[in-house]
């Protein structure tokens, strides 16, 4: 035939070599991606497999009938043009089978990607006559280190999907071809192409692709290009694919004029993003190294390293067309391979998202660069010499393709990997903070409180970079979004660790994004979380209802919508957020467990019972679970199954405070009343800001040992209380105890004054001085109340003894300047400002913060001198 006359013919293989053949591709590929097989659910699997209400109901009509990720946010619906019911079939399909168990999806990916590569060593026997070029060809595609983002990446199903039906409609297409060409009958027609075309558009969008493939096919095999039967099924399939995106989008544009991504560049840079993108794939497919999860786009193409990908693109367009004058069909064939499908992704790369290139869009490309190689190596070397090179790289390739899916294996390995190998992308600092506020979450590790707070301060300076003007790095208005409210996060959880509870500098942090972005429903969320912090229920709610305005989805705004009932005691209500948020999040663990607590106290302990069943049955290895069955089988008087559910928790997490905490209720209810303070006092130390365990613990204590020693846990109740009435029924309880010691007394005022109650703070101020008159530290506190209730008189009385017994003291002498100046005694506050400046002058730490307050206090000097 005249595609093939400078291919050389092979004997056929038997069926049984050929299913011998298959069977090792497919070993090959499960050797591969081993590593895959004991990853988890990362990036955004979370929201396309776990949160999609359609896959996890297995609801045909809304998979068939719905954009991919209109079930987020009105925003995602508005500007993302995917529609990929194929793919969502698949999801949904599995998620019947095997409910969410990452391990199920990822066979189901790897049997496709294996079946894929079957798919590609028929197309290459088609192309080269060849079962031995076929295997090779499949070998090479199979274990390409390229395909791992599409196959170790759940959400990226569509992408073997896709591929496996238009390999095999390329096939089907040159056999028919071949049979017409011959005049014979054909076996098969052009119309199971289209079929197959249609499929392969149904899992992903980049089939049409197959199309371009096509009209490369048939110009290197000769045949008429002008013969339009061979395109009538093509152009049905995408008539038919075309219209029905009409329906589900609404629109005359079939969700293909939506932009994801405004880049804010000229349109000459946006001309050689198309080239680059091009570049870039050959790059890849010829040498796939340095693979990551983001390749950054650069504003400013002479800081984006164009160079290679440019010369690439050039060198491989230069390349076909010298293959095809020199009339090498079959190289001319597979070289074109390479660029054919890559030319869909650059009609429109507003639609590609912050990272218009990906890893996943050679899936098919990667089909000619093997094609290419293996009829190189046929044409150009000896037959043992080739064998030897197809050996060395497909072990390479397969060794290759392993370490990079041990990258998949859970979002902290990715996460990191994405900063290691893209320092200088803020949205990879951003997601990695993300996932360690997560962990934080769940493990109260105060390392990754700290690594998540870098991680938000790296991307805001990265983000700030790029607003002077550094044009290696894009800086989006969602990226600043999320910088910003990660930062909140992080600042609201270190308020919680250190126990201050001053939450006002991370409320004021949501409330700036909130304000800069109003339409940031994670903005609203974190102001109505700090707000719910301090108590402000009324403001918390209205947080969480602009939230909800923004996004009636957001499944984190509902789930504290129900925190901030359960916390005012509305358990219907709370029932009714978590139940609403279990709508866009199925199944989800933590609004399974927060929906049974609320159960649990309004008195459906069966309802509890069975939302707690179900979070234990998603999550075998979560300790949570186990602990609130253990609540419920001890309210009910089983106490032996209430044990055995706590020994369960403590060998899945031994650092779950919660269950020390429920054992040591268990313990002291039954009498055992020393075993109850060991295990209320565990509880503390892994859970520092807990109030019922240090409640617990220091009312024990008080009955088995002293009032010193239960001192710190009562203390630490207090400044942990979670509301007033608590806190005074408490603060009542120590005051009746015999104390002795003037510093609990300030210990108590000043968690108080770290509340703002300032009266409080100043009831326990008088105690301690009732005991030590003359206390330096004591007396400085009570100046700082009494000034901030307005009694500047008696701040400054208070502030004077302090600055009498604590000559020494910045912030006391500092202080009384400022109430000095207050109360129009110039020469006061400049006197006692002086001061403060020769104590800083003196420590000089020479910080930033010190360099501020420096400069400061010496502009007030100034001003005081003037004035005087």
């Amino acid at each position: 035939m005249p595609f093939l006359e400078s291919a050389p013919s092979s004997v056929p293989w038997s069926t049984v070599r050929r299913a011998a053949c298959a069977l090792l591709v497919v070993l090959i590929v499960a050797v591969a991606y081993g590593p895959v097989f004991a990853a988890g659910f990362v990036y955004d699997d979370q929201l396309v497999v776990l949160r999609d209400p359609a896959i996890a109901h297995f609801d045909v009509s809304a998979l068939l009938t719905q954009p991919l990720w209109d079930f987020y946010s009105p925003e995602a619906a508005a500007s993302v043009g995917y529609w990929r019911p194929g793919a969502s079939l698949v999801l949904a399909l599995t998620y019947a089978l095997a409910g969410p168990s990452a391990t199920a999806f990822h066979v189901v990916s790897l049997a496709l990607h294996a079946a894929a590569a079957c798919a590609a060593w028929v197309l290459a026997r088609r192309i080269a006559r060849s079962d031995a070029v076929g295997f090779a060809v499949a070998l090479l595609f199979a274990v390409h280190p390229v395909h791992v983002e599409s196959v170790a990446w759940i959400s990226a199903i569509g992408d073997p999907a896709f591929g496996l039906c238009a390999l095999l409609a390329l096939e089907r297409h040159l056999a028919w071809r071949e049979s017409d060409a011959r005049g014979e009958s054909p076996r098969t027609s052009p119309w199971a192409a289209g079929a197959l075309l249609l499929a392969g558009l149904a899992a992903k969008e980049l089939a049409v692709g197959v199309v371009l493939a096509v009209l490369v096919l048939d110009f290197a095999g000769g045949y008429r290009v002008r013969d339009w039967r061979a395109y009538k099924p093509y152009i049905a399939a995408l008539a038919v694919y075309v219209v029905a995106r009409m329906f589900v989008f609404h629109s005359v544009w079939g969700g293909f004029d939506r932009t994801t991504t405004e880049f804010g560049v000229t349109a000459g840079r946006l001309m050689l993003l198309r080239a680059e993108i091009l570049g870039l794939g050959v790059r890849f497919a010829v040498w796939p190294t340095d693979l990551r999860l983001f390749h950054p786009f650069a504003p400013d193409a002479s800081q984006g390293g164009l160079a290679v990908p440019l010369a690439a693109c050039a060198a491989w367009i230069a390349l076909c067309i010298w293959l095809a004058w020199c009339r090498q069909r079959a190289l001319f064939a597979a070289a074109a391979l390479v660029l054919a499908p890559l030319a869909v992704l650059v009609l429109r790369v507003g639609a590609l998202g912050q990272f218009p290139f990906s890893e996943r869009y050679l899936y098919l490309p990667v089909f000619g660069i093997a094609l290419f190689w293996v009829l190189l190596a046929r044409h150009f070397l000896p037959s043992a010499v080739g064998v030897a090179l197809l050996a060395i790289a497909t072990a390479a390739g397969a060794w290759a393709t392993r370490a990079q899916a041990k990258t998949w294996h859970d979002d902290d390995v990715l996460f990191r990997t994405a900063v290691e190998r893209s320092p200088r992308t803020p949205y990879a600092h951003i997601i990695l903070g993300r996932n360690l506020l997560e962990r934080y979450r769940t493990s109260s590790d105060p390392e990754l409180l700290r690594e998540a707070s870098r991680e938000f301060d790296q991307a805001l300076a990265l983000l700030l970079a790029a607003q002077r003007g550094d044009g290696s790095i894009l800086g989006l208005s969602d990226d600043h979004v999320q910088a910003n409210v990660g930062l909140g996060w992080s600042m609201l959880y270190i308020t919680e660790a250190d126990g201050t509870r001053d939450f006002a500098p991370a409320e004021e942090v949501f409330r700036m994004a909130a304000e800069r972005y109003p339409t940031s429903e994670e903005a609203w969320t974190g102001l109505g979380v700090a707000r719910m912090e301090r108590h402000d229920l009324a403001g918390a709610e209205e947080a969480f209802a602009n939230a909800l305005r923004q996004n009636d989805r957001f499944v984190e705004a509902r789930r504290n919508l129900g925190r901030l009932h359960m916390q005012a005691g509305d358990y219907a209500a709370a029932r009714a957020a978590f139940e609403e948020a279990l709508r866009y999040e199925p199944d989800g663990v933590d609004t399974l467990l927060l929906l049974g607590g609320s159960l649990e106290r309004s008195g459906d302990d069966a309802g509890a019972r069975a939302r707690f069943d179900r979070a234990a049955e998603l999550a075998p290895r979560d300790a949570r679970p186990h602990v609130q069955r253990a609540i419920l089988d001890a309210k009910a008087g089983r106490t032996p199954e209430a044990r055995r559910e706590l020994d369960i928790a403590l060998e899945l997490d031994p650092s779950n405070s919660e269950a020390y905490l429920t054992r040591g209720k268990i313990q002291a209810a039954n009498g055992e009343k020393n075993g109850a303070l060991v295990s209320f006092r565990r509880a503390c130390d892994l859970a520092p800001n807990s109030f019922e365990a240090h409640y617990n613990a220091g009312i024990l204590t008080l009955q088995l040992e002293s009032v010193p020693q239960a001192m710190p846990y009562l203390l630490r109740a207090y400044e942990s209380q979670p509301d007033a009435t608590l806190g005074k029924q408490l603060g009542d309880a120590i005051r009746n105890l015999p104390l002795a010691s003037s510093e609990a007394f300030l210990q108590l005022a000043t968690s108080d004054a770290d509340r703002n109650d300032f009266d409080g703070a100043l009831a326990w101020i008088a105690n301690a001085l009732e005991l030590q008159p003359e206390d330096g530290p004591t007396l400085y506190l009570q100046g700082a109340m009494r000034r901030e209730k307005g009694d500047l008189a008696g701040a400054r009385e208070s502030l004077r003894k302090a600055v009498a017994q604590m000559p020494e003291n910045f912030t006391a002498q500092d202080a009384l300047a400022g109430v000095l100046a207050q109360l129009g005694d110039k020469a006061g506050a400049l006197e006692h400002s002086r001061e403060a400046l020769r104590i800083l002058e003196k420590a000089a730490t020479g910080s930033e913060e010190y360099d501020q307050t420096l400069q400061l206090l010496r502009r007030r000097i100034d001003s005081l001198s003037k004035e005087g």
